[in-house]
């Protein structure tokens, strides 16, 4: 699957409401004390349990890293 279709996926899943995928957004994620990293593709706050879940299966399924 590519990017869009995976965010589509996810999004489809947990709602667009609950997935950032603006730089400004997501950066703040890639970095702490003694790291600045690359970017995700997307940060999640899924409104539940049961959409954390299907997402993290969706992103193992797709061979994407979950942190």
């Amino acid at each position: 699957m590519d990017t869009q279709s995976i965010l589509g996926a996810l999004s489809g899943l947990i709602g667009a409401e609950h997935i950032l995928t603006e730089l400004s957004d997501v950066s703040f994620f890639a970095s702490d004390l003694f790291f600045d990293g690359t970017a995700p593709l997307a940060v999640i706050a899924p409104g539940s349990r049961t959409d954390l879940a299907q997402a993290v299966k969706l992103c193992v399924d797709e061979g994407l890293a979950v942190l």
